[in-house]
């Protein structure tokens, strides 16, 4: 048998080139295994070290797609809260002294309702700047000490006075008669009203006066506001000699109509046996 030993040579050469090169092949394989998954270990450290950056991902911040809408509507609702206090209406300075010295009025007008108090020149005031208001045809209507200043037209004039600065009466010039009507819940003597005639008339010698005969007061602390109840009928177009008032319920009412910003004729009905004409003329002379 002959065998063939340069055959058998090349073949086993063979063999060992391509066993060489498998075990290049899985040596090289396997290096770029081992380098991928070093690759992959370093990204996840450097993933783990952005996720824990407090810049990127702040610790009040939720993850997740769910706790991301959340935080955009607590978000959102932030801002709008933000944006609500920022568009607040002010109120203008005029308004807020306006509101102040209303309430200052209110509490100053609800003193009348204890029985003992007087009226004060405030209270004729705060009454007559709501008459003034509401009665612009009528003149006068001024405060008792403004009165002495007023240069105002006396026709068709409604005044409030204190005579001997202890009792409150209405004088009128509503006609056109050169008379003035004096209203008065007690019946002081005409000389009481000589300065006030001085004040607004003084080149005048001598002043008719018509006394009418009005309802009289109960007591001494209400004259004030029977002087108002008065000024009140006349500019409503009533005539006070022909209504008895509810002296009970004249405090109330006066109160009621500071608060309501608006007067009302003061509550009455009509006097049995009373008429128009029933009055007293005399002639008071200033100098």
């Amino acid at each position: 048998m002959y065998i063939n030993l340069e055959a058998l040579e090349q073949e086993h050469k063979i063999n060992l080139r391509d066993e060489h090169q498998e075990a290049l092949s899985d040596l090289q394989l396997k290096r770029k295994e081992a380098a991928t998954v070093g690759e992959d270990q370093s990204l996840s450290k450097q993933k783990l070290i952005l996720n824990d950056s407090p810049v990127i991902n702040p610790r009040s911040r939720p993850h997740g797609k769910t706790s991301l809408v959340s935080y955009k509507q607590k978000d959102n609702k932030i801002a709008q809260e933000k944006n609500n206090k920022r568009t607040y209406n002010r109120v203008s300075p005029d308004l807020k002294t306006y509101k102040h010295k209303r309430h200052k009025k209110v509490e100053s007008a609800r003193d009348v309702y204890d029985s003992t108090i007087w009226l004060t020149d405030l209270h004729i005031h705060l009454f007559f700047e709501l008459l003034q208001n509401q009665f612009s045809n009528i003149n006068g209507l001024c405060g008792p000490a403004q009165t002495h200043l007023y240069a105002g037209s006396l026709d068709n004039s409604i005044f409030i006075f204190n005579t001997n600065n202890n009792h409150w009466l209405t004088i009128a010039s509503l006609d056109s008669d050169n008379i003035w009507k004096i209203y008065d819940s007690l019946s002081y003597p005409e000389e009481s009203l000589v300065k006030f005639f001085q004040d607004i008339l003084p080149n005048e010698e001598k002043v008719v006066l018509s006394f009418a005969s009005v309802q009289q007061q109960v007591g001494g602390n209400d004259c004030g506001l029977f002087a108002l109840a008065f000024a009140t009928s006349l500019c409503y177009g009533d005539i006070p000699s022909v209504l008895f008032y509810d002296q009970k319920s004249l405090r109330s009412h006066y109160v009621n109509c500071i608060e309501n910003n608006e007067i009302q004729p003061f509550p009455s009905k009509s006097r049995r046996g009373s008429t128009r004409n029933n009055c007293k003329l005399v002639d008071l002379y200033l100098n």
